[in-house]
């Protein structure tokens, strides 16, 4: 595993940062007991905006260690939390996990997502945009068991967005079970956003907002079909589903 030690006094070429993806390890340096009470007011801080900690303690030789995967959950990304990190003046050093060989998929693909002990949700490639996203439809369905192609293929689509391809191509968190063939175009749906700063509800074409969409309201975007737009990260994509099927009425619960 290469481990690599960032040292805050430097800007860091944008490469270095972005290899803080899901599955590296932070082992940050504490040389005194102010370090610490520092690092536990950074951990508060980000607990207070979401981030869930997975964390190690070796107080004799004054690591930290932070996992950047499942067990760091949040709004913020790897990127962004350790921005955090150097912006206060820790040195800490990256372990990275080798990138594991992408799988080969292909447009039609159906894949599988667990979003529960026993619940599966159920989606299909409609298209390959740029390296590395993805257009998907994921289906209108719950189930404790892998469905038929039969099934899948009558079902109703509860969702479209674009994603990102890491959960079927690298991590394999969304299982290939089958291939339904995608006839002609797929059929892009509007896309919505809520700005950020006065919380106003936009509609556009394209999966990301770029000024040029027209305000909108919850009512037009239903009536539309309208999908929430940006390019998610498969987490994200995992969760909207999720509301989704519950706004629906299907139950996660195990």
């Amino acid at each position: 595993m290469k481990a690599r030690r960032i040292d805050p006094s430097i800007e860091h070429p944008p490469e270095i940062m972005m290899g803080a993806r899901r599955g590296t390890r932070v082992t940050i340096h504490l040389h005194s007991p102010e370090d610490q009470v520092k690092l536990s007011a950074l951990e508060a801080a980000l607990e207070a905006a979401g981030v869930t900690f997975d964390t190690g303690h070796d107080m004799k030789k004054g690591l930290r260690d932070w996992e950047l995967d499942e067990s760091l959950e949040g709004p913020l990304t790897p990127r962004e939390i350790l921005s955090r990190l150097r912006g206060e003046g820790f040195r800490f050093t990256l372990h990275r996990k080798p990138r594991p060989r992408r799988r080969r998929y292909r447009v039609g693909d159906v894949f599988r997502v667990r979003l529960g002990p026993n619940h599966f949700g159920y989606g299909r490639v409609l298209f390959r945009n740029t390296f590395p996203t993805i257009f998907v439809e994921f289906y209108k369905t719950v189930a404790e068991r892998d469905l038929s192609q039969d099934v899948l293929r009558d079902m109703k689509v509860i969702l479209r967005l674009y994603t990102l391809d890491a959960a079927i191509a690298e991590d394999r968190t969304w299982a290939v079970v089958g291939h339904i063939p995608v006839k002609g175009e797929p059929v892009y749906p509007m896309f919505w956003t809520k700005d950020a700063l006065d919380d106003k509800l936009y509609l556009f074409e394209g999966p990301v907002y770029q000024g040029l969409g027209r305000p909108t309201t919850q009512e037009e975007i239903r009536r539309l079909g309208a999908q929430p737009g940006g390019i998610y990260a498969s987490v994200a994509a995992e969760n909207a589903l999720k509301r989704a099927l519950r706004d629906a009425g299907f139950s996660l619960t195990a």
